[in-house]
């Protein structure tokens, strides 16, 4: 009898320790998302959209938002006079695991916050003075620190209810430029929205009418990434950020380089897509898109100018 109870105890035994060591876990990674599975450290694999099933006694999972924009907000970021102003960063993560072995959201977040607080604190901001060049300045020094993994698109601050009366400010579309965008269009088609773009010299665009494309390579893996949805507003949302970031790296100078960067960015870049989610980016339809070099107008500094005249 004293055996067979010593046995039960050893048993018991050793299934406390299994237990201790597995303990069983599921978890859903949503449309847009990725996770990463590490465990002692080291990363383990990286989870596409849908169920897994994962060990929680010794496995970390981290999931991630991919490939849409997201936006940290700075409260009371820089005293301008006597008032705090809010800055908005808008980004995206593109490589997840890149990201992630770069600290991830903790670290990068911690480094933003950082550099905008330090960035700004050596200017002399006034109410009366636009705050858009101190912007720049930011969103220049966010992409010199950010992860590989990481893109920055827009950088803009906030005054609440320090701001002055908003000026009455029209859009005097100046231009028409060419559109020079090659690559291979997908049969699927998305309406992107209206778009305004930045270059490094601080000339504004505005595209309209741009349609972006793709092909679903893999209907079931695109149905359990996109859900009911479907994949329209992650392929318009990654395309507006690939535009967007991209050609904010040249002059209007270099237009056609920047548009170039775009096409590779959408190859290179959306290949993520097709391995996670069965989706293939092709390149943009321009066919009836319309791009203009825009000149913003102040009508209350300038009440003759010829496009406030024309509103009145």
């Amino acid at each position: 009898m004293r055996w067979a109870l010593a046995i039960c105890a050893i048993c018991a035994s050793a299934v406390l320790v299994a237990t201790r060591f597995y303990l069983p876990g599921m978890v859903t990674v949503g449309p847009a998302q990725r996770a990463v599975l590490s465990e002692g450290g080291a990363v383990v694999s990286l989870l596409d959209p849908g169920l897994h099933a994962y060990n929680r006694a010794t496995q970390q999972l981290t999931i991630y938002d991919a490939h849409v924009s997201q936006q940290l907000r700075v409260r009371g970021a820089v005293m301008v006079e006597d008032c705090p102003a809010d800055v908005t960063v808008t980004y995206n993560i593109g490589d997840v695991l890149v990201f992630h072995q770069s600290g991830g959201n903790a670290d990068q977040i911690a480094a933003m916050v950082s550099t905008i607080r330090g960035v700004l604190a050596d200017m002399d901001l006034r109410l009366d003075t636009p705050l858009g060049e101190a912007m720049n300045a930011v969103r220049q020094e966010l992409r010199e620190i950010a992860s590989d993994g990481m893109n920055i698109s827009h950088v803009a601050a906030d005054l609440g209810e320090c701001a002055p009366p908003p000026p009455r400010i029209l859009t005097d579309r100046v231009e028409r430029l060419p559109i020079e965008l090659g690559g291979v269009l997908g049969a699927q088609r998305a309406d992107m929205p209206d778009l305004e773009l930045f270059m490094t010299d601080s000339v504004r665009l505005q595209l309209l009418n741009a349609v972006a494309t793709y092909d679903v390579v893999d209907p079931n893996l695109s149905a359990t990434c996109f859900g009911e949805r479907g994949a329209d507003t992650i392929v318009t949302d990654f395309t507006a950020g690939r535009l967007r970031y991209r050609l904010a790296s040249y002059p209007s100078t270099e237009l056609t380089t920047g548009f170039e960067a775009v096409a590779e960015a959408l190859e290179s870049e959306g290949a993520d897509l097709v391995e996670q989610c069965g989706v293939e980016v092709g390149a943009i339809d321009v066919s009836d898109a319309v791009l203009w070099r825009i000149e913003r107008v102040n009508c209350t500094e300038t009440p003759e100018a010829e496009i406030c005249l024309e509103a009145d």
